[in-house]
């Protein structure tokens, strides 16, 4: 059987997480929070803009959530929820609360344990 080569570590992508909060009279839906921030982030940096950004969304419960996004490109995330303003008829703010390299270390910094 042959072996799949895999790429080196050095090679791949480094990703962050940011942990982020909505501020809302109404609860809002993953899928509503993603295609809001899709749309801002291409009206704002454009397609190839936003695809630099490589977003993954991971969780969202209660107007709360997690996002992964390029190393790099936390600094656009952010601007992203400062440009997001509407979902919907609903007036939001988006707070990013703590980024982080790992979920665990998110979780551990987010519930004070550190």
């Amino acid at each position: 059987m042959e072996k799949i080569n895999t790429l080196l570590p050095t090679l791949k992508t480094k990703k962050r997480y940011i942990a982020y909060e909505v501020l809302s009279s109404k609860d809002i839906t993953k899928s509503e929070f993603r295609l809001s921030f899709a749309e801002t982030g291409t009206r704002f940096f454009g397609e190839y803009g936003y695809s630099e950004i490589e977003p993954v969304f991971i969780k969202h419960e209660k107007n709360k959530g997690v996002i992964k996004v390029k190393n790099s490109q936390v600094d656009k995330a952010r601007a992203i929820f400062s440009l997001m303003k509407k979902i919907g008829n609903n007036d939001i703010i988006v707070r990013s609360v703590i980024a982080s390299g790992t979920i665990k270390r998110l979780n551990a910094k987010i519930h004070g344990s550190l």
